[in-house]
């Protein structure tokens, strides 16, 4: 009834703690997990071929890059609904169980809640976790991204309807039936390194009359770690994006808020087509702030006013 598919690369330590987590799921009887080990170098392949557990299909690939990853795990897939995590999400207890229920009632992209946890609080929080502190005291860990959080403020702002834009999906918690990811041909493998393409398929999604709704009680942590970002790469990606969208206007707000050009309540009119329901001071996405000091010498707008 459900596979879940994880890509992973070099992220063995993180990928154990997902995995366990999974194994103590209530819902795990229908459901296949494929786990693309995307030419990990770290002893991933040996970690994932000592496993047994009976729900877990592990393919292991050469280097290729997230969406590739991904577009193979959904080749061997054969459920009714996908559900995508990435290898450093902690999922709740009963987290399979809230998305299959909500596919179950009305089918459609449901977008999870993810509570993020910043690379250096990482260790104390595994330790919390592993001593047995419960969910209030590890959500005290958390650290809002405004990119991979913007769900959360949309659906705050819009009187906690579930209807949400495609700008909030993003890959790490998602799911959907496996009708609609044939439908637009999966992953653009084109996209290269870290960013954009989960966004770029979600606005496929929309384009193809996909319904986003956030699914609050669908609960993960992700494990940060300070990526290493290809910021030329990432900013190609971008300019691909909205030029693939024929410089759609919805695209065109989507960069201008992810190089930091436009606040995030000005994304939501353009995008929700309405006015948020907050009065909160404008709030902007620091681009910089997923760099490396190396690669954080300025910041690059993809567009003009």
């Amino acid at each position: 009834m459900l596979s879940i598919v994880i890509p992973t690369y070099n992220q063995r330590e993180r990928l154990e703690e997902a995995l366990g987590a999974l194994a103590k799921q209530s819902c795990l009887r229908d459901t296949t997990v494929y786990v693309v080990n995307d030419g990990s170098t770290d002893g991933t392949r040996l970690f994932l071929e000592q496993l047994d557990y009976d729900w877990l299909k592990v393919i292991h690939q050469a280097n290729r890059g997230r969406s590739a990853a991904r577009n193979t795990g959904m080749q061997q897939a054969r459920s009714k609904y996908v559900l995508f995590l990435d290898d450093d999400m902690v999922v709740l207890p009963r987290f399979i169980e809230h998305h299959l229920a909500a596919q179950q009632e009305q089918e459609g992209i449901y977008i999870g809640e993810i509570l993020n946890i910043s690379s250096d609080k990482v260790e104390r929080f595994i330790a919390e976790k592993h001593a047995g502190a419960d969910f209030a005291t590890l959500a005290n860990f958390q650290e809002e991204d405004l990119l991979v959080n913007l769900g959360r403020y949309f659906y705050e702002w819009s009187n906690k309807q579930a209807a949400l834009s495609w700008v909030c999906m993003v890959a790490a918690n998602v799911s959907f039936p496996i009708s609609m990811f044939k439908q637009v041909n999966g992953f653009d493998e084109r996209f290269k390194g870290w960013g954009v393409e989960d966004h770029e398929l979600a606005f496929r999604f929309h384009q193809a009359g996909g319904k986003f709704r956030y699914l609050d009680e669908a609960k993960a942590f992700h494990l940060d770690h300070r990526k290493q970002i290809n910021r030329p790469q990432l900013l190609e990606n971008v300019l691909y994006f909205y030029k693939k969208s024929a410089f759609e206007r919805e695209v065109k707000a989507y960069v201008d808020y992810v190089t930091g050009k436009i606040s995030m309540s000005d994304l939501y009119r353009i995008v929700m087509k309405q006015e948020p329901t907050c009065t909160e001071q404008e709030i902007y996405f620091r681009p910089n702030a997923h760099l490396t000091k190396k690669e954080s010498k300025e910041v690059v707008y993809a567009t003009n006013s």
